[in-house]
């Protein structure tokens, strides 16, 4: 695991021509990626930037007036599996519970409700074991869930239907050690007049999945080119071994009991 550190002052390069540029769900500048003299760097515009290499440190640089939380809450939710995603490492834009012995992987873009889903799967007594990242183990006889520091973060609306603060921390669902990846559902918005009314389930082919799962991977850069070819035949792996399940949904709240209800079944009958 890596560790995070705060930097002496000092110059942070600039972000320079090339640079990877992520976008946020409007189309606002995130964070840029590069790298510098073999240092590998994210800028977080209004936040931080972050410098990691080879070792097992990641360095911040808080712009002024930004505090130690949000420096850290920076790291944990877009620049840690960013890293360890360039150190050699696969990791899942997803939210994730425990569902018996197996871990349930929720994929989405955000604002799409897989922070929503995971918490509602909780209130079932499925334990929630992360929220934005999922690092996934391939070695073994089975695939495995890695655990990464988090916190999980409903936004106001659902966490007024919930009646909760809206804020859940790891120390909340402490569940340190690797788990069987037994599912992955990717969750997309649908039309109220989309045919199979407020929630649809269904189970997709390797070949289907795999674009579907590898759009939400974590990826520092397409190069060098051989990483990026391991990292493709990582996902392609990945989908031959693990359910992979298309999950469309409505806009709203009022039919969560009901999406629950389907992805349990899902996964239930997959296992």
């Amino acid at each position: 695991m890596l560790t995070l550190r705060a930097g002496p002052a000092g110059a942070v390069p600039e972000v320079p021509p090339g640079a990877e540029v992520w976008r946020d769900s409007d189309d606002r500048v995130a964070a840029f990626g590069f790298t510098v003299a073999g240092d590998r760097w994210m800028k977080l515009p209004g936040v931080a930037s972050f410098r990691f290499s080879d070792g097992p440190e990641v360095t911040s640089f808080a712009e002024p007036g930004v505090s130690e939380e949000r420096v850290l809450d920076a790291y944990r939710r877009t620049v840690l599996p960013m890293a360890l995603q360039a150190l050699g490492a696969e990791v899942l834009h997803a939210s994730a519970v425990r569902m018996g012995e197996g871990v349930v992987g929720l994929c989405a873009v955000s604002q799409t409700g897989k922070s929503t889903v995971a918490y509602a799967l909780s209130r079932r007594g499925h334990r929630i074991v992360a929220d934005d990242a999922v690092p996934f183990d391939l070695s073994g006889p089975t695939p495995r869930a890695l655990r990464l520091p988090f916190e999980l973060k409903l936004r106001p609306e659902s966490a007024s239907f919930f009646g909760v603060s809206g804020r859940v921390t790891a120390s909340d669902h402490d569940d340190s050690d690797p788990a069987e990846l037994a599912a992955l559902c990717v969750l997309e918005r649908s039309h109220p007049s989309a045919p199979g009314g407020p929630v649809v389930v269904r189970r997709l082919e390797p070949a289907s999945s795999f674009p579907r799962v590898l759009a939400h991977a974590y990826c520092f850069s397409l190069e060098p080119p051989e990483r990026h070819v391991l990292m493709v035949e990582r996902y392609l792996e990945l989908v031959a071994r693990v359910p992979v399940f298309e999950v469309c949904l409505w806009p709203g709240l009022h039919n969560l009991d009901r999406v629950v209800d389907e992805i349990e079944g899902a996964v239930q009958a997959a296992a």
